[in-house]
């Protein structure tokens, strides 16, 4: 800023500002566009049913005039509040130091020269004030408005492109959603706190040195306090959060990549390579040399007849509707709340299921304690899949008869570490074994480092060690934005090699010796 102006704003400020809004605006009409394709199966273009905000996306306008617009309102918007508030704190000083004059009983010829004297100290004040508050309030308003834009693509094109609203209340908005995350987080976080101090107990932990740090209470004891948990209500506004964080863009891009992974496993081939890839491993370890191509292709043929001769029964859902071992292949989305797959029902049988619902298409099930047995030998009370206490409920699920099944944000939320073992104990159970069946978990970074990121805990290879004991075998992983995704094919026959009380502890970073009492 050159000396004597009168703009108070330095250009640095005024650029960054502007970079800021612009990388935020790409960057929420990218997101917004990979919704947009996700939506019409990866077409690319918006269909008619599509608002203008959505056409928009997939071809962005240039944005310059419209953050030039927001830019000069936000310094519009800071002049005037500095110039409030330094014209009120001077005015205090001016009324302090008439009160100081009087009691001093200063003559009227001296009062006057103060006064003349006490004015231009007063323009300089408030020149200063103006000076040192304009910056700050406007780079505050302009990191509001780049949360708002790159969270909202609504918000941006209102403002950027359409100029529907303006800079302020665009800022209002930012405040808005702000809160509305503090809400979240709040929600998210005191519910799991509940849980582990409930859930785990410490009046009945086992004696010290009678359970490896970070393991939980007995299976039985904390099943019972987790049912007691999950059925005295109270998780309408933990739904509701979670429901929000999962439409969250980085949430979305793990989904997707669930999505992608499944249908190349299941339809694309992928099942075939990877057994194809793990026969050839055992058979270099244990011969020391390649397999052949003719011992290859003899080898592929056997599997695929084996698989042919072990397909599904078909017959009636226990959920009603659509076969849950039908022509499709079924997709069991643990933990769903808002249903993400059911826009690849195309695809897959979906059968979404969470403690408490926020889609009708969401069955209502405590996947801990649903009844698991052979395809067509339920109980003729539950023939339906629903329980009649409980609307809406599904409480029995075929043993070996998905293909695959989905734990997003769902393992690290479960309290204890032996109940996240008997999670996987049972997705090892629901899904088709000797290869066919493909779990994926998507769990986020505070997974294996809790809130310390420099002290990372070897967590996910303790992970793969305990689900690999069950009967599985990691097939992929990918670090991305804010989580871990990782793959695991079924391997061996039957319901798997652990039974109910049996399945190994799987623990993450926030267990220890007190950690009901860490959030």
């Amino acid at each position: 800023m050159a000396e004597g102006s009168d703009d108070p704003f330095p250009e640095g400020l005024l650029a960054h500002a502007e970079l800021q809004l612009r990388r935020a605006y790409e960057h929420s009409a990218f997101e917004r566009a990979r919704e947009v394709a996700d939506r019409t199966g990866g077409g690319g273009a918006a269909s008619t049913s599509d608002g203008p905000a959505d056409v928009a996306a997939l071809d962005p306008p240039s944005p310059n005039d419209g953050i030039v617009a927001a830019l000069d309102a936000l310094r519009r918007i800071a002049v005037e509040s500095a110039a409030r508030a330094g014209a009120h704190a001077n005015e205090g000083k001016d009324d302090a130091a008439d009160a100081k004059r009087r009691r001093k009983g200063e003559a009227g010829t001296a009062e006057a020269g103060g006064s003349d004297g006490g004015g231009d100290a007063t323009r300089r004040g408030r020149h200063r004030h103006l000076a040192k508050s304009a910056p700050a309030r406007f780079n505050r308003d302009v990191r509001s408005l780049t949360t708002a834009l790159r969270g909202d693509w609504t918000t941006a094109y209102e403002l950027i492109v359409a100029r529907t609203i303006d800079a302020s209340r665009a800022v209002a908005r930012a405040e808005s959603h702000a809160a509305r995350s503090a809400w979240r987080r709040e929600t998210i976080v005191s519910r799991h706190r509940e849980l582990r101090a409930t859930v785990a107990a410490s009046g009945s932990r086992p004696p010290p040195g009678e359970s490896p740090p970070g393991e939980s209470p007995p299976v039985s004891d904390a099943d019972a306090r987790w049912r007691l948990a999950v059925s005295s209500g109270g998780l309408e506004a933990y739904a509701e959060a979670a429901e929000e964080v999962g439409n969250r863009a980085w949430v979305v891009d793990a989904l997707r990549w669930c999505a992608g992974t499944a249908m190349d496993f299941i339809l694309g081939g992928g099942a075939e390579s990877f057994a194809v890839r793990s026969a050839r491993r055992s058979h270099y370890e244990s011969l020391g040399t390649r397999m052949s191509d003719e011992e290859e292709a003899t080898m592929r043929a056997a599997l695929r007849d084996r698989w042919h001769r072990r397909a599904p029964v078909r017959g009636d859902s226990p959920v009603g509707g659509d076969s849950l071992t039908g022509d499709k292949p079924t997709l069991i989305d643990v933990g769903s709340c808002w249903d993400y797959f059911r826009r690849h029902e195309d695809v897959f049988d979906v059968l979404a299921l969470d403690l408490e619902p926020r889609r009708p298409t969401v069955l209502r099930c405590d996947f801990l304690n649903v009844r698991i047995g052979d395809p067509g030998l339920e109980d003729a009370d539950v023939d339906a899949g629903v329980d009649a206490d409980v609307d809406g409920a599904l409480r029995f699920l075929p043993r070996n008869a998905a293909g695959a099944v989905v734990m997003s944000l769902v393992l690290s939320y479960v309290p204890t570490p032996r109940q996240r073992g008997e999670m996987v104990r049972r997705a090892r159970e629901v899904l088709m074994d000797d290869g066919r069946g493909v779990l994926l978990i998507v769990t986020p970074h505070s997974t294996d480092k809790g809130h310390c990121a420099h002290k990372a805990l070897p967590v996910l290879k303790e992970w793969r060690a305990s689900i690999e004991s069950m009967g599985f075998e990691r097939v992929k992983y990918e670090r991305a934005r804010s989580v871990h995704c990782l793959a695991f094919r079924t391997v061996g026959e039957g319901p798997g090699t652990k039974k109910a009380g049996e399945a190994p502890p799987v623990r993450i970073a926030f267990d220890g010796p007190d950690w009901e009492t860490k959030s």
